[in-house]
């Protein structure tokens, strides 16, 4: 039984404030600033789980249970935040995968940015099998893979690969000073569950016709084999760019993949079994995504003049605000 579990919490917040200058006249003019942040964040897991059978012959008394669990978990928060009096650039790439060999910063980058597959697929892996083995059980048989005997028969049940992220960049710019917020994101599980009772090893070689062994199974009691996978990704993604008075721009990039695969078989058997016989396989992949992007700026009307009020008791009339160009407000979304 594997329970592998990785939780990772990252975060970034970068505060930049432009400081008046203490040289002499050069105090009336206040500085400029830049806040330049980025994240980084790398969460990798490869896992398995088997239990098997091989080359013998077994008496058993009771019930006998060859089973295999696999619940590889990643639970990764990845955040940052920006605040500047000047302009403000955040830059936030998060990768997080189960069942995928580790690669550089660049392939991960445009595995998330094109869909390309670069990387090497490694699933995790769950395997209960039984091969080239007689039986004689006075009780049930349960072969398992991806779910004790208990509740693997249950659909609603969840075993398998998870993966939960909290992705979030933001970025905030004063007066008319330039936002500019970028998230670049890939979330990715691959997992199988294999339950196999033989006498040969696998499919590929019971594929071949001239094998004709036969492995004697005697059960009194019920006979099951059962594979069972429910791969998950919960994903929740955010950006924001706000600027007070320039430019605001944000673009989000988010790649969700799972692939699953569940195999469930008996093959060139003599069963003699007392009670029922099934062969299940179970298959549960689930992406449950959320993303979201703003990108906001405003633009504040000027003062009327100091003489536009009222003189010996006659109004003049304030004059009209000043009128500007609105600042630009960009904002990308794109998942795959």
């Amino acid at each position: 039984l594997d329970a592998t579990k990785i939780s990772a919490n990252v975060s970034g917040d970068t505060v930049s404030e432009g400081a008046d200058s203490a040289l002499g006249d050069a105090a009336e003019s206040p500085s400029q600033s830049l806040a330049v942040n980025a994240l980084i964040a790398t969460n990798l897991m490869l896992s398995s789980a088997s239990a098997s059978v091989l080359n013998s012959d077994l008496v058993v008394g009771g019930d006998l249970t060859v089973a295999a669990a696999n619940t590889a978990t990643i639970v990764a928060d990845n955040s940052a935040t920006m605040t500047s009096d000047g302009a403000a650039v955040g830059l936030t790439l998060a990768f997080n995968t189960i069942g995928w060999q580790a690669q550089n910063l660049l392939f991960n980058a445009v595995d998330a940015l094109i869909g390309t597959d670069i990387g090497t697929e490694q699933a995790a892996l769950v395997s209960a099998t039984v091969v080239n083995t007689g039986l004689a059980v006075g009780g049930d048989v349960v072969v398992s893979a991806g779910g004790l005997a208990a509740d693997a028969a249950e659909p609603g049940v969840a075993h398998g690969a998870h993966l939960s992220a909290t992705i979030h960049n933001e970025v905030t710019a004063a007066a008319e000073n330039a936002a500019v917020s970028l998230l670049l994101a890939s979330n990715r599980v691959s997992s199988r569950s294999r339950a196999w009772v033989s006498p040969l090893a696998d499919r590929d070689a019971a594929a071949v016709p001239l094998v004709s062994t036969r492995a004697s199974l005697s059960v009194d009691g019920a006979f099951s084999v059962t594979a069972v996978d429910s791969a998950q990704i919960g994903a929740d993604v955010s950006m924001a760019a706000t600027s007070a008075g320039g430019a605001a721009v944000g673009g989000v990039v988010v790649r969700n993949d799972v692939r699953s695969a569940v195999s469930s078989g008996l093959d060139r058997v003599a069963l003699n079994a007392g009670g029922d016989v099934s062969v299940i396989a179970l298959e549960s992949a689930q992406i449950n995504a959320g993303l979201s992007g703003k990108s906001q700026t405003a633009v504040e009307e000027a003062e009327p003049p100091p003489d536009a009020s009222t003189t010996a008791g006659t109004t003049t009339g304030a004059a009209a605000p000043e009128k500007t160009m609105p600042p630009l407000a960009l904002n990308g979304l794109i998942a795959n």
